[in-house]
């Protein structure tokens, strides 16, 4: 059975229908936690849970085989390049509260 970090990375699914995977998994009679049945490990949950916008680096750490954390600060280190400079000070502060050198 696939699960949606897998579609996701295949591309049977787009990061924002995680909602009907959840419902699927709400109308379901499954014997596994949520996150299980998402793909996810329980620290990838965890901080799906806390910020929803970092689904995309958890699915982008998977395809490329790095850790949440070096998909984050390598996003970083290309925002600072191409994207609006609005959005840094939120990643550096969001970087700064993790620890992460830039």
């Amino acid at each position: 059975m696939s699960n949606f970090i897998q579609d996701c990375l295949v591309g049977d699914a787009l990061p924002d229908e995680i909602d009907d995977y959840i419902d699927q998994w709400h109308d379901g009679d499954f014997e596994i936690p949520l996150h299980a049945y998402l793909g996810m490990s329980w620290d990838e949950y965890a901080i799906w849970i806390e910020s929803p916008n970092s689904l995309v680096y958890i699915v982008a750490a998977r395809k490329f085989n790095i850790s949440y954390l070096e998909a984050v600060s390598s996003a970083a280190t290309m925002a600072a390049r191409s994207l609006s400079m609005s959005k840094l000070p939120e990643i550096e502060r969001w970087l700064d509260e993790k620890g992460i050198d830039r």
